[in-house]
Parts: structure tokens; C-alpha cells; sequence
């Protein structure tokens, strides 16, 4: 809590100064606030679209904040947003990131509100969230909220004005926040944006009054570690900062809500009214980023991802007063134009380029601005940079060339009027957020809605004056590129933060045509009947597809919404499937750009997609040239005719992007591993990278045959349309395609994989770079099928009220990391929960304290008031019943029903009914079933783990180093190095260390009673030990009774190795507590470079004072019937599995099955079997196994047969070798039948024939790699 002293120093006692209302100028009138205080009024009405019925007033305070007040009583969610005008090019230049800092702690607690994470708690307790944002000249701090808990004393706007009034900056806070913020700027090290971004700050101007250079971010280094040693007290350098530049009349405000605004307005005055007023200039910065120190330089930088980037950046004045005629939007228009003859258009047809884009603001600050062309180059255009240039740099010049024409001017007006005539609603943050930093800009106050869509004035002379600054002797060049390029400009500086390498050296098209696609008719369409219905309805069902339809009664714009599913069953059959399904849609958007440039402009969009179904194609905008552009996508569709440098560069940029997705952020990787881990059908990075190896055009074009041949076509038109007009579509798109109807069931090979009841599973694969700290952690607890609407309501709940105390536990008070995030996770019909949280600590740590949370939350949630669960309830019930804010969203929330195949289009409805149903008991219940530690809950965990070394870890190596180098070992344990810098600085001292540096580097256990998944990450190839280690892990210390398990492995492996079964892609093991060592036991997915998916399975197993609970029957019934594609199937110890289970399962792909003391029963009922083996292996098998291996050889054409038993007790003997002499006699009756010619391998028990039986049949005794004593064929097989 605050002490006097905390508050002294603070903002409180900070004089403030009056402002003059009257000199506001024309428009403004002066009021009398209620309260007595002064006020000022904007009368002149603000312009607003036709579209827009929202109130709106602006006001300035006796202080000089204005704010922008708009009313809206159908708003069900409201928003704030404060804008400072003061960013980090206002941070002292011994302290860079302070602004960034003063942001972090501003949300810590003030006088009126101590507690630190009391704002967070008031947001979620009433549908809530807010952020901030500091930038080079603006701290912006925004928040959306419930419109009843904006008002009163205690509502919002007094938490979040009293930030500029009296926070606390408590001294407890200060130095732990510094870490959130050390944790951002760690996060952002490996990503390219930012780099390039510091790079560019970096080697601009350095002149006197220059500041775009300074470092914005701020680390632990510059606000913590150096200022400290320099004996800087940190905590005092920010309030003062704060004192001298939070000042009223450089703030701008926005608040947007269901109150009136005479409501609003008298909140705002009361709350915001006491910010001190210092009555300072608005910021300004005059001197240019680029001087001609800086001017024709060309400056090359190491890329993290293989993405290389041209840039060119020309210094332009800050054009905020030329918003009326904005020249650079005019120009940028131009440059960044898509179409025939444009720039873009000839690099791609080089193969050069992938995009380009131009931006003529918005990268500077008041008083300076750059002009930026933004190039995305393939590994072709990158060696071929310097003509690329040229290109550039002679467009640029016809540009110059050609006088500015009124008509491309007009067309781009009118494309903006029309958009802001028919401007809907977005979401209420995004729009106060926007505002509030608009409210900065020089626009006429009465244009500050309409003021960005459009020029109203064409000056000619503005655009050549604006253009002649774009010349190559005005500019700077970025090259950003993985490797140095050969002959290229060395890198031979280091960037200061972010340690970019880089080198800086000197430096050695035709406007568009009239646009087709802009709307002419405008109208509404005539309403039908039933068009008010509140759903989709079905207008048209075939074999080949699926349409519905719903007109537009609520937005009355004349837009629409069509999306179509092309839902194939080879889209995604396997990696080299999905691959050539991504690289042929992403064919047809290439071919389709030029085409549809002109209707982006015109405010159409369209994509052309892939998914795990086909392709997905969709279309929207204005709905009178919906059909034209429809037609444009689908023929190209259907006729496409790929060009061979499009496709190479594609390939190229696929290749790269699956090879830079490993360098991605930990966390990012957490969640592909648990989409893999979780899903029937998934194809990883490494699948689909080496799917593209070989790829050629012609497989595209073979692919694209066979992926359109058969489809299931599901459709919805939504908007500005009539049902004659839905239909026309349909049957145009089916006209174009003519495809045949798909086999429904050759289309469902996307399920989920579920986890087994009672499961607690981990992965820890490592992080790629060796260069990044961060490890992370997604821990998933599954909970139950989409369908169980009642337990996935009490989820939702769940992931509301704990969102809170995750985040304020594990990232504000413990620090962990710069990421933390928790909610439902939903995939493919399953939900559950996870939790994510990457951070410098270990992995297995971050686990430990995500458990050490739960194991408190029980009483967090019983000491939880009823006020407070009811709070928490209807936020959540009010973000279910909040309604779409524009038919854009309203479309949306239709198609994702019509995805799911649920078509339950009123489930927000019903999903706020059952949450309003819920009580405080039915959450603990739900806490206590599927998440508390103590729960018989499924829990997949993935560990992702830094190569990172912590320094605890390497503490006692230390004591191996010479006294002379043990400055080296503590500098190097600080360091956090990896592995094989340890060994290598061990190696460079001569000392012996190898036993040492392994222990220290060993995985850490993981918690008691869970399993450790066998990863590829830590067991390098599929090889016999891989299974070994799986039987290994549960078989007791005596030989006899581990000898089974050995042997199972040795089959497996034997079968595995097998040339016809190189690549199984599944294996489920069935088993029960003998098999493996833990009460918890599970086996799930794994992974292989070599061989994809290998390995999964389910345990079933009772308390072990109990004995071991054989899995039942219905149990691995269940597990069976839920996949697809399994081709390698172990049983053991798993009692009485009848022969039904096979029955129903898709397993037309089996090849493998072993039974180890397994009893197949109600074998008479199935012949014959619905698989097809070529390997079987039987160890200590009883009761009906002649009935089922007869009933396999009727079915199969065997390769491979083993029957082995262990040395266990004489009458269990009898009992085994009765039943396998019936099966030796089966198989013998068989041996000469043309099912046996494929037979390459027989082994059989030998306690079950004797001497002579042996000599006469050409079988040999002999002992098996483990000493086991078998008899083998060793002859040729019968024909």
C-alpha cells in the first residue's frame, strides 16, 4: 500500500495552471460545468456519415484536455482512450525507454485506487480490458468496459483519470515492473520488424536537436542496471519526468459510451478536471531523421528470418497541414499500385518481388515524416537487388513525368466518400483509441470523423513538389537479407540494443488506368419475404452442395458478404496434399492480383485460400459488382495457368517461411506442438518443408485435376443481395467448376485425439536458436467434446474468472515473463483450457509455478463474494449477447456456425443462457474435476526448452575452473550459455569436465506421477531403442518378467525396419500398470523427422493398492474407433478385448498387431476380420487366439509371424503351450496355401514342438539378441 512518502514526490503537489477557454477561436463557447467549473463547448456540428446516428460533442476542461464525448444507447460495450502527447523521443538521453516505463507503472496504483492490480480486477469484473502504448510522440493508455461501470465514483473514468492525477509509483512496484518491461524488450529481440526499426533509428541524423535515434523500449540495462551503478535513483528520475511532462493541455481524450452526453460530459469534467495544466508547448521536432549526412547511403543488416526486404525511405515535412489535399496519399496511390504496367506488376513478372508497398506518413512525429517503399524480395530479386532499384527509382521518374490527373484524384476521392457515406461501426477500442490520437492532428474540428477518408482539394502543385523530394539523391536504401550477400556491403557495425549486424555504404511504370470496378448503383435491394429472419436459411441443397442465404435487414448498406467451402477429399490427405493444395491457391491469388487490384480500390476484397478442407474462397463489398468479381476468381480457379516464375517464387517464399518458423517466439511454437499433438490430421513445419522439395509445376497442375474433380461445396450470401441473386452465384461457381459430388466419408479425416482420463503428459522439445533465452510453456487440460454445451459454458466461465489472477500472478507479481496468456482452446470438437507463459526460466519451472497457482486457486474461487462470481457472470453473459457492430461481423459469426457444422445461429443466445444459470459451486466443482492438481484430470503440457543454460544449473561446474579463470566461469554461467559453449570453454582450459557438464545439463525430473513423452528432441533416431525405452520404463527388476516387454520391442522394431512397412504412421499401445511404472500411465503422438507421427497410446490403469484395472473392452473400443490411418496396433495386458472393437473402425490400414497377454474374446461373430496384416505377433496369449489368428490368415497375406511366451510358472505354461500348438497346427494347415507365399519370417515358442518336429520341418532352435530361446525358419517356404 502507499505510504505518505510515496505519494509526496508523485504528481499530487504539482501546481497547475489556469488556460484560457476564451482563445480557443471560432466555434467555441464557454460554459459553466455544474460544479461551478469552467468549460468550453465545440458548437460547430462535427461532421458525420449519413450512416451514423451516434451523438457526438467536444469539449475542452478549465485545464485545456479536450475530449471527444460520443453517446451510442445500443452500445453493449463501452471505450476509453487517453492520448499524451509526449512519447519516448521525449525520454532524457541518459535514460532511453523511461516513457515506456512511466506507462508500465502508471497502472500500478494511485492515491484514490492502491491496490496494483485492482484496475485489472475492476476491467474483468464488469467484461473489461485495456492496454497502452507508448510511441516516438504519443503514450496512449485505452480500455473497453461495460457501459454501466463507466459513471459514478468508483466507475472507470475516475480509476483512469486518477493516472495522470496521483499515482503512486510505489516503490515495491518499480524495480519488479522493470522486469515486465526488460521481459518486452527481450520478447522482441528476435523479431525482424523491430530490428529494422532500431536499425533505422540507429544511423539516422545525429545532429544537434536531433532525436529520432534514441531507443524507445527501454531494458533493464538503460533504465536499471547503468543509471544505478551511476548512483541515478530510477524511481525518482521517473516521477520527475512524469511532473514535467503529463501536462492537461497536451492530453486528448475519448469516450465512447451508452450515457447521454450531458452525462458524459459531466464525468469527464468531474474526473479529468484536476489534471494538472502545465501549460506547455505541443511537442515539435524539427530537424529531419535523414540529413545529408545520411542521403544515397545504402545500409545491408542480418535478417533473423530468411524474409530479405528492400527499403527506401525519402525524408518528407510533416504533411498534417496539408489534410485537405494530402499529396502523399495521391502519390503513395501510385506507387503502390498493383495492376498491369504498374511496378509491381513487371518485379513479379522477373520473379523478383512478392509485394510492395508505399506509406506517405505516419513513420515520423510533429515536425518531420518520411515517404517509404517497402519491397518483399525472393531469393532471386535479392541477388538482383541493385536492378530492382532501378526499377523502382525509373517508375518513379515517369511518375514525375506524367502531370497529376484530376480524374485518378477524383476516383480516389470518390472511392473515399463512398466509404465514408456507408462507413459502419468497428469495434468501440480501436475507434476511441484512433480518436483520441486524432485529436493531436490539425484537422478542422468539425472534420475530425471525416477529415482522413478523403482529399477535397486537387493541388497539382502540391504532388510535383511533394514528388521531386522522391529521388535517388534524397534517399536511403535497407537490405535486409539472412546472409551477407557476396560482393555486397560488409557487415562490420553492431547494432547497440538489439545487436543487428549491419554495414553502411554510398549508394552506387505507368499511372492506373480508369477503374471498372467502381459502383455505379448504390440502391438497396427490395426486401423480401422473410428477409427480417434473424438466421441464414437453407435456399438450395444437392449432392455437390449446400447454399444459404440471409438479405441484409439491419445495416441497410449496400455490401455484402459471400463465402464458399471447395471441401475436397485429397486436399489434405497427407503433407505432400496440403502442400500442393497451399501452393495452387496461393497460384490463383497471384494470377488474380493484377485483375483485382482496381476492385480493392473500389471496396471490394476477396481471398483465395487453403485449409484443412479445400479451398475457401470469399468475396465482399459493395454488392452491385460482387458477381463480376466472383466470376474473375472462379475462372481463374478452374483455369489456371501457373507461371513458372510465380511458382519458383512461391516455392521460395514457403521454403522460407517454414524454415523461419522454428525461430518464431517459443510460446508460438508451444502451440503448433500442442495443435500436433492434439489433432488426428496435422502436417508440422518440417512435413510440409519437405513436401515442397521437388515440387514442380506439374505437379501443381496434377493436383489441381484430381483437387477439383470431387467436391462438397457449402455457401452463404449475406447482405445487399436478393435470393435470385445468391442463386445465380451458386450456379455460376458450379458452372465453372464442374465437379463432381465428393463421398462425404472421404471427407472426414479431422479429428481430435483425446486424451485418456487421468493423464499428465510432457513434451519437452528444444528451442531452434541457440541464440534465444526464452523458454515456454503451453499446458492444455482437456475438458470435454464441443457438444457438452453445459460443461463447456462452465470452461468459459472458468477461462473468465481465472484470467485475472493468472496473468496478475505469474507475470505482475511473480515476473516470469513478458507473456502470459490463459483461455478456452477449441480444435477440431474437443475444448479445454491452456495456459501459456514464456519466460528466461526454465520450462519445468514455469510448470512448477502454474501448479503451485492452481493448488491455491481452490480457495481464491471459495473466498471469491457472491457480488463478485455475479460480476464476473454477467460480463461474460454480456460479451455472449453483444451484437455484431457491422455486417462484415455479422457475416462472420454466420459462417463460423456454417464451418463448424453446427448451424446453431442463435448460440450466443443460448450460451448466455446457461451461463446465467451457473452458481459459484458448479465453478469449484468444475476447478476440482479437470484442473486442480489433485483431479483426475488430462493434462498435455509442452516444455519448450532454451539451449539456454541457467546459472543455478551451472554452479557446480565452478569449482572444476582454476582459480586463475573463475572471473571466465562466473561471466560465462551469468551469460546463460548453451551446452556446447560450456564444453567448449572447458576444452579451451584443458580440464576434463565431460561426466560433470552432462549431469549439469541433465533434463530435469519432472513431477511425480506423470509420463514423459519419448521426443525425437531428445531421442535422435527412430531405432529399437526408442520402443526399448517405452517397455523399459514400467518392467520390473526381474529378467523373466521384463523378458516379454524386450521382446515386444524387438517385434515391433523387427516390423518397423520391415522394406514394406518403412513409414507406419501410427502405433496405439494399449496397457495396463505392469507395462509401465506410473499410476498415470499414457502414451501419446510423437514425432519424427524421418517418419512423421509414430507413436501413440492410452493407459488404463486402477489404484495400485488394488492391483492393476485391465483397460476394458469398451474403453479401447473407444480409443479405436476415434482414429483414422492406424497402421500399427499393441495390446498388452488389456483383458477381455472383444472382437467387436475392430468392427467400425477405419482400419483398412493396419499392418502391424501385437498382443502381449491379451485376451481377444467373441471371436465367432467376425470373420472375416477388417484389416489386412502383414505382421502378427503373439506373446502369452490365451483363451480364443487360434479362433483370431485363423480369422487373420483368412484375412491377410502375412509377412511376418511371431509366437513367443516367457518362462513363467509350469501350469501357466500348460495353459500357453495347449493353446499355441492349436495355432502352430492352423498355421502349418495354411503353410502350403497361396495366402502364405508372401511369408517371410516365422518364430515359434519352443517349448511348443520338440526335437523331431523340428528336424522334419526345417526349423532350427536358436537364442534371439537377448538370450531368449526361439525356433526360427531358416528355409525356404513351400510355394
Amino acid at each position: 500500500m502507499s505510504t505518505p512518502a510515496a505519494s509526496a514526490s508523485s504528481s499530487a503537489s504539482r501546481p497547475s495552471l489556469s488556460f484560457d477557454l476564451g482563445a480557443l477561436g471560432q466555434g467555441w463557447r464557454k460554459q459553466v460545468a455544474a460544479d461551478g467549473s469552467a468549460v468550453a463547448a465545440f458548437e460547430t456540428p462535427i461532421e458525420r456519415s449519413k450512416n451514423d446516428e451516434r451523438g457526438y460533442r467536444l469539449v475542452t476542461l478549465s485545464n485545456g484536455l479536450e475530449a471527444l464525448l460520443i453517446s451510442d444507447p445500443t452500445l453493449e460495450k463501452a471505450a476509453v482512450s487517453l492520448s499524451v502527447g509526449v512519447g519516448h523521443l521525449s525520454d532524457p538521453d541518459d535514460l532511453p525507454g523511461l516513457a515506456h516505463f512511466c506507462e508500465h507503472l502508471l497502472f500500478l496504483g494511485t492515491q484514490s485506487y492502491p491496490d496494483e492490480a485492482g484496475y485489472k480486477l475492476f476491467l474483468s469484473q464488469h467484461s473489461g480490458s485495456a492496454n497502452a502504448f507508448t510511441s516516438l510522440d504519443e503514450t496512449n493508455y485505452h480500455l473497453s468496459i461495460h457501459p454501466e461501470a463507466v459513471s459514478g465514483d468508483n466507475g472507470i473514468l475516475a480509476r483512469h483519470a486518477s493516472f495522470f492525477c496521483t499515482p503512486l509509483f510505489l516503490e515495491s512496484c518499480v524495480e519488479r515492473e522493470l522486469k515486465a518491461v526488460d521481459s518486452e524488450f527481450r520478447r522482441n529481440l528476435m523479431l525482424d520488424s523491430r530490428r529494422l526499426f532500431q536499425l533505422g533509428k540507429a544511423t539516422s541524423n545525429k545532429d544537434p536537436g536531433s532525436v529520432y535515434w534514441k531507443f524507445g523500449t527501454g531494458s533493464r540495462e538503460t533504465l536499471w542496471d547503468l543509471p544505478v551503478a551511476l548512483g541515478v535513483n530510477v524511481r525518482q528520475r521517473v516521477i520527475d519526468w512524469y511532473n514535467a511532462n503529463y501536462s492537461a493541455n497536451l492530453m486528448r481524450l475519448c469516450v465512447l459510451s451508452s450515457q447521454s452526453l450531458d452525462e458524459l460530459q459531466d464525468q469527464v469534467v468531474q474526473h479529468y478536471s484536476p489534471i494538472p495544466n502545465l501549460g506547455l508547448p505541443p511537442m515539435t521536432f524539427p530537424v529531419p531523421l535523414i540529413s545529408d549526412h545520411e542521403f544515397k547511403t545504402e545500409i545491408s543488416y542480418r535478417t533473423i528470418k530468411d524474409a530479405p526486404e528492400l527499403r527506401i525511405e525519402f525524408p518528407v515535412p510533416d504533411q498534417g497541414a496539408l489534410w485537405r489535399s494530402k499529396p502523399g496519399s495521391y502519390i503513395s496511390h501510385l506507387i503502390g499500385h498493383e495492376g498491369p504496367s504498374s511496378c509491381l506488376s513487371a518485379l513479379k513478372k522477373l520473379g523478383w518481388a512478392s509485394s510492395l508497398g508505399s506509406s506517405g506518413s505516419g513513420h515520423g512525429a510533429p515536425g518531420f515524416d518520411t515517404f517509404r517503399i517497402s519491397i518483399n524480395l525472393t531469393a532471386l530479386g535479392l541477388a538482383h537487388y541493385k536492378e530492382v532499384l532501378q526499377h523502382v527509382f525509373a517508375y518513379l521518374a515517369l511518375v514525375r513525368a506524367t502531370p497529376p490527373q484530376e480524374w485518378s484524384f477524383l476516383e480516389s476521392s470518390t472511392l473515399g466518400q463512398i466509404s465514408w457515406r456507408w462507413k459502419e461501426h468497428g469495434q468501440p477500442g480501436p475507434t476511441a483509441k484512433n480518436l483520441a490520437t486524432r485529436l493531436h492532428s490539425l484537422y478542422d474540428r468539425e472534420k475530425i470523423l471525416v477529415g482522413p477518408y478523403f482529399a477535397t482539394d486537387f493541388e497539382p502543385k502540391q504532388i510535383t513538389d511533394y514528388l521531386a523530394l522522391l529521388v535517388e539523391d534524397r534517399c536511403r536504401v535497407f537490405v535486409g537479407s539472412k546472409e551477407e550477400l557476396v560482393g555486397g556491403v560488409k557487415w562490420d557495425q553492431r547494432e547497440q540494443y538489439y545487436g543487428t549486424e549491419y554495414g553502411v555504404s554510398p549508394l552506387t511504370g505507368v499511372t492506373p488506368t480508369p477503374n471498372p470496378f467502381i459502383p455505379t448503383n448504390l440502391d438497396l435491394v427490395k426486401p423480401h419475404q422473410g428477409h427480417d429472419l434473424k438466421r441464414p436459411t437453407l435456399v438450395r441443397q444437392t449432392p455437390l452442395s449446400r447454399l444459404f442465404f440471409k438479405q441484409d435487414a439491419t445495416w441497410l448498406v449496400p455490401r455484402a458478404s459471400v463465402y464458399f467451402d471447395l471441401h475436397s477429399p485429397v486436399a489434405d490427405v497427407s503433407a505432400a496434399a496440403a502442400i500442393k493444395t497451399q501452393v495452387f491457391a496461393s497460384l490463383v491469388e497471384e494470377a488474380l492480383a493484377d485483375a483485382t487490384y482496381d476492385a480493392s480500390l473500389a471496396g471490394l476484397d476477396f481471398s483465395v485460400g487453403s485449409d484443412q478442407d479445400g479451398l475457401q474462397v470469399q468475396v465482399s463489398g459493395y454488392s452491385e459488382k460482387l458477381p463480376v468479381l466472383l466470376d474473375t476468381v472462379m475462372h481463374r480457379v478452374r483455369n489456371l495457368e501457373p507461371n513458372a516464375t510465380t511458382f519458383h517464387s512461391i516455392h521460395d517464399r514457403l521454403c522460407r517461411a517454414y524454415a523461419n518458423a522454428r525461430l518464431s517466439n517459443p510460446s508460438q511454437i508451444c502451440d503448433t506442438h500442442l495443435r500436433h499433438l492434439t489433432r488426428e490430421t496435422h502436417w508440422t513445419y518440417e512435413d510440409r518443408l519437405a513436401a515442397l522439395q521437388g515440387l514442380t509445376i506439374q505437379d501443381i497442375q496434377e493436383h489441381a485435376e484430381v483437387l477439383l474433380a470431387e467436391l462438397s461445396i457449402e455457401a452463404l450470401v449475406h447482405g445487399n443481395v436478393t435470393k435470385e441473386d445468391a442463386l445465380a452465384m451458386m450456379k455460376s461457381v458450379e458452372s465453372h467448376l464442374g465437379a463432381k459430388p465428393a463421398d462425404a466419408d472421404a471427407l472426414d479425416y479431422h479429428r481430435a485425439l483425446v486424451l485418456p482420463t487421468a493423464s499428465e503428459i510432457f513434451t519437452r522439445p528444444a528451442v531452434a536458436s541457440p541464440e534465444n533465452v526464452n523458454s515456454a510453456i503451453s499446458t492444455y487440460y482437456q475438458v470435454c467434446p464441443r457438444k457438452d454445451h453445459l460443461l463447456r459454458m462452465k470452461l468459459a466461465l472458468f477461462a473468465q474468472i481465472a484470467k485475472v489472477p493468472i496473468f496478475s500472478t505469474l507475470r505482475t507479481k511473480e515476473q516470469l515473463g513478458y507473456i502470459v496468456s490463459s483461455g478456452m482452446w477449441s480444435f477440431n470438437g474437443m475444448s479445454g483450457f491452456r495456459v501459456q507463459v514464456q519466460s528466461e526460466w526454465t520450462a519445468e519451472y514455469l510448470d512448477e509455478r502454474i501448479e503451485s497457482l492452481w493448488a491455491g486457486f481452490g480457495s481464491y474461487l471459495e473466498e471469491m463474494t457472491t457480488e463478485d462470481f455475479e460480476k464476473q457472470r454477467e460480463s461474460l453473459v454480456n460479451s455472449k449477447l453483444e451484437k455484431p457492430k457491422n455486417l462484415g461481423q455479422e457475416s462472420t459469426r454466420y459462417w463460423d456456425r456454417i464451418e463448424l457444422g453446427t448451424f446453431d445461429f442463435f448460440h450466443r443466445d443460448h450460451d448466455a443462457s446457461v451461463i446465467a444459470s451457473l452458481s459459484k459451486p458448479d465453478l469449484i466443482a468444475f476447478f476440482e474435476t479437470f484442473i486442480h492438481p489433485s483431479a483426475t484430470r488430462s493434462k498435455l503440457a509442452v516444455l519448450m526448452r532454451s539451449q539456454r543454460l541457467q546459472p543455478d544449473a551451472l554452479h557446480p561446474l565452478l569449482a572444476l575452473i582454476p582459480e586463475s579463470h573463475k572471473s571466465e566461469g562466473e561471466a560465462l554461467s551469468s551469460f546463460k550459455p548453451t551446452k556446447q559453449q560450456v564444453v567448449d570453454f572447458f576444452a579451451d582450459l584443458g580440464v576434463d569436465a565431460a561426466d560433470a557438464i552432462e549431469k549439469a545439463t541433465r533434463l530435469p525430473e519432472l513431477p511425480k506421477g506423470s509420463y514423459r513423452t519419448i521426443m525425437p528432441a531428445e531421442i535422435i533416431s527412430l531405432a529399437p531403442e526408442t520402443l526399448g525405452r517405452i517397455f523399459e520404463l514400467g518392467a520390473e527388476e526381474d529378467e523373466a518378467a521384463k523378458a516379454p516387454f524386450l521382446l515386444a520391442t524387438s517385434l515391433v522394431c523387427r516390423a518397423w525396419r520391415h522394406e514394406s512397412q518403412a513409414r507406419l504412421w501410427h502405433t496405439i499401445i494399449f496397457s495396463a500398470k505392469e507395462t509401465l511404472d506410473d499410476p498415470a500411465t499414457n502414451i501419446r503422438v510423437v514425432d519424427s523427422p524421418a517418419s512423421g507421427r509414430f507413436v501413440t497410446g492410452a493407459g488404463f490403469v486402477g489404484p495400485s493398492e488394488a492391483g492393476p484395472m485391465f483397460p476394458s473392452g469398451e474403453q479401447i473400443s473407444r480409443i479405436v474407433l476415434s482414429l483414422r490411418g492406424l497402421q500399427s496396433l499393441v495390446f498388452t495386458w488389456a483383458e477381455n478385448i472383444p472382437a467387436t472393437t475392430f468392427l467400425g473402425a477405419n482400419l483398412s490400414d493396419l499392418s502391424s498387431l501385437t498382443l502381449i497377454g491379451t485376451r481377444i474374446v467373441d471371436f465367432f461373430d467376425i470373420n472375416p476380420l477388417p484389416f489386412r496384416l502383414k505382421s502378427l505377433n503373439l506373446i502369452a496369449i490365451v483363451d480364443e487366439a487360434p479362433h483370431f489368428v485363423q480369422s487373420v490368415l483368412i484375412t491377410s497375406r502375412l509377412q511376418i509371424i511371431m509366437l513367443i511366451f516367457p518362462v513363467w510358472s509350469e501350469d501357466v505354461q500348460a495353459l500357453l503351450r495347449d493353446r499355441y500348438r492349436e495355432i502352430i497346427k492352423i498355421i502349418l494347415e495354411y503353410l502350403a496355401k497361396p495366402v502364405f507365399g508372401s511369408l517371410k519370417s516365422l518364430t515359434l515358442p519352443e517349448s511348443t514342438t520338440d526335437q523331431n518336429w523340428i528336424e522334419e520341418t526345417g526349423f532350427v532352435r536358436e537364442c534371439d539378441a537377448r538370450g531368449i530361446e526361439v525356433i526360427s525358419w531358416k528355409k525356404p517356404f513351400p510355394s
